[in-house]
């Protein structure tokens, strides 16, 4: 179990959420707050670390395939939401840009 409560010391490991010189480049005001960086402020669990453990000593690495993702996540908003949403509406992308609707 992680603790939520406790929390890594970010400065110094090369993270820009918390370098503010590089936020300072990125938002030209370097007392900018970083909100809009994705970085994690907390530990991962045991279990995470076990598994990327277990992933980077295999040596193999890319993008793998999910064959049952649409109805994992039909599943998902189904007990989290009770959405009915068929597997057959759910469409996989692994790349963000290639949703984005471009002119």
């Amino acid at each position: 179990m992680t603790s939520f409560d406790i929390s890594p010391v970010r400065e110094g490991t090369n993270c820009v959420k918390w370098n503010k010189k590089a936020i300072e480049r990125i938002s030209s005001n370097i007392e900018a707050r970083p909100f809009w960086v994705a970085d994690m402020d907390f530990f991962a669990p045991p279990a995470v670390v076990d598994k990327a453990k277990e992933i980077a000593e295999s040596g193999v690495y890319g993008y793998p395939v999910f064959d049952n993702l649409p109805s994992v996540f039909s599943s998902w908003l189904k007990r989290k939401h009770n959405w009915d949403v068929s597997p057959e509406d759910v469409s996989t992308q692994w790349d963000f840009f290639m949703v984005l609707p471009l002119p």
